[in-house]
């Protein structure tokens, strides 16, 4: 009986230990794989990226980065410029340059926490003259009339002059919001407001060029 005590500990053990041994295994290979795939993911978003902020600002002839109005904008508390832009932050700001090296305008990258299925991150390109010069999606995971608000619903702001957006007539430059997709139209367009306000408030008017 003793043995047999003592077979079944040594069972017990022997299983626990093949146990973690094949758990200590598949987490060393699932680090593994995470650390190789991390680099050419890292890359690719970065391309995508560098691909977008082109799109936006097709007459600058170079986009420049500018870290002290990324971290001074990336710190900064929009929803004292407007409280409906509590849910945005500014996650990179670029002067855009022309073959001269003037400064004609601005790319601003922005998250918001705003739409319905959030994060959505954009990139925009807003000239000295108060125009949208384009607009590209970085983070998009909307599932509510995806194709309308990639397409029609973003290419509406661009070539539009405004320092606000808005959906009704008379309260900033209009555009119109997504029938199915009100909580997304509304998440964007915060975004896209937060991110010229905070130019035209802090960079533009500020005549920090």
């Amino acid at each position: 009986m003793k043995n047999n005590k003592q077979k079944s500990r040594s069972s017990l053990f022997k299983d626990a230990l093949v146990l973690f041994v094949i758990t200590l295994i598949a987490g060393l290979s699932l680090a593994y794989t995470n650390e190789v795939t991390k680099g050419p993911i890292a890359a690719k978003q970065l391309e995508k990226k560098q691909e977008a902020y082109s799109k936006v600002y097709t007459a600058a002839m170079e986009i420049i980065p500018d870290n002290e109005l990324t971290q001074a904008a990336a710190a900064a508390d929009l929803s004292l410029i407007d409280a409906s832009y509590r849910k945005v932050k500014i996650d990179e700001i670029g002067k855009a340059a022309d073959s001269n090296g003037n400064i004609i305008g601005y790319i601003i990258a922005v998250t918001t926490k705003g739409g319905y299925n959030p994060p959505i991150s954009m990139v925009i390109g807003y000239s000295l003259e108060k125009e949208i010069t384009g607009f590209e999606y970085l983070t998009f995971n909307e599932s509510k009339s995806v194709d309308v608000l990639k397409n029609e619903y973003r290419t509406q702001y661009i070539g539009k002059t405004g320092e606000h957006f808005s959906f009704d007539e008379g309260a900033g430059t209009k555009v119109d919001a997504i029938s199915g997709a009100t909580i997304s139209s509304n998440g964007i367009i915060d975004a896209v407001n937060a991110g010229i306000g905070y130019l035209n408030e802090y960079v533009i008017g500020g005549a920090d060029q």
